[in-house]
């Protein structure tokens, strides 16, 4: 019945609900049991059912509604039962479709070439040109080739529909579609046993015209940031194939990476980075070894120049570092980027906007040791000249201060830079205790923020205290408390607040003014008994035979304050049995009145 109906684009109105839904069922009844219908037509019903199939296909390909199902009603075509009138049904509904479109694309025009490639009337030849994407064309041929592989020259045929079709622009050429061709093109474990598929990817990847077009297509795109990764992914894909054979990986990324603007952004080299020196998450990579360090010189030559691009690209390098991973030259990358570092003055001497943001372990360990070489090497006579401008420690406590001293890695070139200075205790002395001052560098290291917590402000701290317990327990020397009572009042403030910090250090309560006023009390009192009794030998003993004995003795006692602790200094016992006499002698020796009586001569009665 269905094939004595007139259907034209007069009658014909789509979408409509019933009759795509009756077609659909006739389509689908059809392709269960259409071996039994064919046995069961006579001769003269064929011409009926031809017609009445070319009607019912007719309506699903232009209501488009097959595709929801994704079964195609010209696979209807590939049928064994109906080879034999494969061509002329076919040709039935390109004409059918041709009287209702007139000048419209004929849908799924890829189906009809592939299923026509053997009609020996060039019917291919009456369909229009369609622009399709490879997958669409996969899809059909995928169908169609096991099929139709058996019939005389069709791989031939097939070969040269493909090479023309590529010529004619019949196929979609871009990113996407290169990237899809290219993965169907790869060899999968799965596919070694179905040699229909392995004749498609023969036809396409020796495919002279393809090869063609993906190179003009290649050479000529006007790539953008966006299109990075897509580029990556075809590199890595065409590992397998000969499509991108006019295409050569070196000059076509240093080509995208040197050519047009002569200042990129910064966003255009890290995303350049990211998708062609990285692995991707499969960790698979397009650069050997060789190639990631040629190209890593040409990348960074970009920007190497100029200050401003270089900050930021260290900035984020984490993000770099952690996309190469494991890579075979992450430690090659790290070093290359840290020379460039010392190469650019501005990154060292502002690394509060660069280095000190990064977060990766390697990178700082890497950075601390090329510090350590080529700056603080330099600078080890001069590190402790902390009002120096271009001192390497200077500089770190000024980012320090800047940075509201919260910089953890900062603290750990401060600690390394101190582990450089060499600072002994006569020194830590003389800063703090003979020449005590605010200038002075023990000064600095125990109340800058800054040594807070480095080990030498600690080791200062530690000899500060032994020698307060030293003093205490054992005494001080005549030159301590000398030093002490020459003081400015600027020294004073300053001994005042460091003796102070070691006592807030300490549980030891430790009070040096006291101390000094204690031994000053000892040492004053042993000379005055070393001025007091010479004094007395020459008023009251002036001719008496030991009299030098007894001044040689107190001289002497008088001399090892100089060069002994105030404490040791011992007054001999045949002095101390003078020194009750000489006392109260010593009163009267200041008497005017008893220097008058002694000058009286002396008579005895």
């Amino acid at each position: 019945m269905i094939g004595v109906l007139p259907i034209d684009k007069q009658n014909l109105k789509l979408p409509d609900d019933s009759t795509v839904n009756f077609t659909a069922t006739i389509i689908s009844k059809l392709t269960e049991r259409l071996q039994d219908v064919i046995s069961s037509l006579k001769e003269d019903e064929w011409n009926s059912f031809k017609d009445g199939l070319k009607t019912v296909i007719c309506i699903q390909l232009l209501s488009q509604t097959y595709k929801k199902s994704n079964i195609n009603p010209l696979e209807l075509l590939l049928n064994a039962s109906i080879q034999a009138e494969r061509l002329d049904i076919a040709k039935r509904v390109l004409k059918l479709i041709e009287n209702i479109q007139e000048n419209k694309d004929i849908p799924e025009s890829i189906w009809f070439e592939l299923l026509v490639l053997d009609s020996p009337d060039n019917l291919i030849e009456t369909i229009p040109i369609k622009q399709i994407p490879f997958e669409a064309y996969l899809k059909c041929a995928i169908k169609v080739v096991p099929v139709l592989i058996q019939f005389g020259n069709f791989v031939n045929q097939l070969s040269s529909h493909f090479d023309g079709a590529v010529k004619d622009n019949e196929f979609l050429i871009d990113l996407e579609n290169i990237i899809f061709l290219l993965d169907f093109l790869r060899n999968k474990p799965s596919d070694d046993t179905n040699p229909d598929l392995k004749t498609i990817r023969t036809i396409i990847d020796a495919s002279i015209p393809l090869r063609n077009k993906v190179g003009e297509y290649m050479s000529t795109l006007n790539v953008t940031i966006n299109d990075f990764n897509s580029i990556r992914d075809i590199f890595i894909l065409s590992a397998e194939s000969c499509v991108l054979f006019h295409v050569k990986k070196e000059e076509f990324l240093h080509k995208l990476l040197t050519s047009g603007n002569k200042h990129r952004s910064v966003e255009f080299y890290t995303r350049w980075f990211l998708a062609f020196m990285t692995p991707n998450k499969k960790k698979q990579s397009i650069l050997d070894d060789d190639e990631f360090k040629e190209f890593l010189k040409a990348w960074t030559t970009c920007f190497a120049h100029r200050s401003d691009s270089m900050i930021e690209i260290i900035k984020g390098i984490d993000v770099l570092i952690s996309a190469i991973g494991d890579h075979s030259c992450s430690e090659h990358f790290i070093k290359h980027m840290i020379d460039l570092c010392f190469e650019q003055k501005s990154i060292i001497e502002k690394i509060e906007n660069s280095v000190l943001l990064v977060q990766n372990p390697k990178f700082l360990s890497e950075f601390k040791l090329k510090y350590k070489t080529n700056v603080l090497s330099t600078y080890q006579n001069s590190l402790k000249e902390l009002e120096n401008p271009v001192n390497p420690l200077h500089i770190l406590i000024l980012i320090d201060d800047d940075t509201k001293y919260q910089n953890r890695f900062l603290h750990e070139l401060i600690e390394m830079t101190c582990k450089d200075i060499i600072i002994d205790d006569d020194e830590i002395l003389q800063d703090v205790f003979y020449q005590p001052s605010n200038r002075a560098f023990t000064y600095f290291v125990l109340f800058l923020p800054s040594f807070k917590t480095t080990h030498t402000r600690q080791y200062i701290v530690d000899k500060l205290l032994a020698q307060s317990i030293s003093w205490e327990e054992i005494g001080m020397r005549w030159d301590d408390i000398s030093a002490w009572e020459r003081y400015t009042n600027e020294q004073r403030a300053v001994a005042d607040k460091v003796w102070a910090h070691i006592r807030e250090t300490s549980s030891k309560k430790f009070e040096l003014v006291r101390l000094i006023k204690t031994e000053n009390d000892k040492m004053q009192e042993k000379l005055e008994i070393i001025k007091m009794i010479p004094s007395c030998l020459d008023f009251y003993c002036s001719n008496a035979t030991d009299k030098q004995q007894y001044k040689d003795l107190l001289q002497n006692i008088a001399n090892s304050f100089t060069d002994k602790i105030i404490r040791t200094v011992v007054i001999p016992d045949d002095i101390e049995k003078l020194v009750p006499i000489a006392k109260r002698l010593d009163l009267y020796s200041k008497s005017n009145v008893w220097h008058l009586f002694r000058q009286q001569p002396m008579t005895c009665k």
